[in-house]
């Protein structure tokens, strides 16, 4: 490769990192996101291994949630060993 193609690369590459760090995060993205998501609304199934997102509930019968977790598509995984659930926005 020339010189001048490699610079001229250099300098796209340069673009595109300062591009990348004026973008949301991929966690901004999901908040922007669940904001948009109605109360009430039922979402999953869903592995719940780090907590349930700030403004849902596990639905497990209690506070007045409907409880999912024997639906027909919720399953525990053998070989994970994940919690899967129905959460809902309050």
């Amino acid at each position: 490769m020339n010189k001048l193609k490699k610079r001229y690369l250099e300098g796209k590459i340069d673009e595109i990192e300062e591009l990348a760090k004026s973008l949301p995060s991929k966690k901004e993205i999901e908040e922007e996101i669940i904001k948009t998501v109605p109360p009430f609304t039922l979402y999953g199934p869903v592995a719940i291994l780090d907590g349930i997102p700030e403004g849902w509930i596990e639905c497990d019968g209690q506070n007045g949630t409907p409880d999912m977790r024997n639906a027909e598509n919720v399953r525990i995984s053998e070989l994970q060993k994940k919690k899967i659930n129905y959460v809902m926005k309050v």
